[in-house]
């Protein structure tokens, strides 16, 4: 009798115990709706007004309002976006390169880092009534030297920067690096870098005309 009674408080005193940890679990436990998790906002290929583009400094580096951003968590690739319409006027010059119109081409590029030699971006145009295709590489206009750096460093190696990703903005004017007709038309724009081919947008040209 006495073992019975033993078996039987020693029993309770493990409920006890079950009980109060299962109510110290739900305490500690964060309330999932209370709780924030840090999510992705997909925003790289939004929708935006033409006028924003207006404020772009052509072929810069620099990030602007319209500029994309990554489309998703660990993304490599690229990404571009452009005004909708452009218009253009017979005879006039955009630019220190004579360019016909300006044709901005925002775009964001993340890859992994290599110090193997590389070929340019290639800037890819479509005439969408013809299917002509235009493409020419985002070189650099300015011919003068880059300044050389203050003090010599050891150049790094291919296995120094593995795991190291580059990412950066460009804003190129399609007309200063591809030879499309100065005319009114349609264009499926689309860049590409590496082994990376971006989004594609539709641009379309319309002429000004002359009052």
């Amino acid at each position: 009798m006495i073992s019975e009674n033993i078996i039987i408080q020693k029993l309770s005193v493990y409920t006890i115990v079950l009980v109060v940890a299962s109510l110290c679990c739900e305490k500690t436990q964060p309330d999932s709706k209370n709780t924030t998790q840090p999510q992705f906002k997909k925003e790289s290929i939004m929708e935006i007004n033409d006028n924003m583009f207006q404020e772009v400094q052509l072929n810069t580096n620099r990030q602007y309002a319209c500029s994309p951003s990554p489309p998703k968590p660990n993304w490599k690739g690229v990404v571009i976006q452009a005004p909708k319409t452009v218009t253009f006027k017979s005879g006039e010059v955009v630019g220190s390169s004579g360019a016909f119109a300006a044709i901005p081409i925002c775009g964001y590029s993340l890859v992994s880092a290599s110090i193997k030699p590389e070929k340019p971006m290639r800037i890819v145009a479509v005439n969408i009534s013809t299917g002509i295709v235009y493409s020419g590489e985002i070189v650099n206009l300015d011919p003068s030297p880059e300044a050389p750096p203050p003090f010599d460093e050891e150049p790094l190696s291919e296995e120094e920067v593995i795991g190291i990703d580059v990412g950066k903005y460009f804003n190129p004017n399609l007309a200063d690096f591809v030879k499309i007709p100065h005319e009114a038309a349609q264009y499926n724009v689309h860049v590409e870098y590496r082994d990376f081919k971006s989004n594609v947008v539709t641009i379309e040209l319309v002429e000004k005309k002359s009052r």
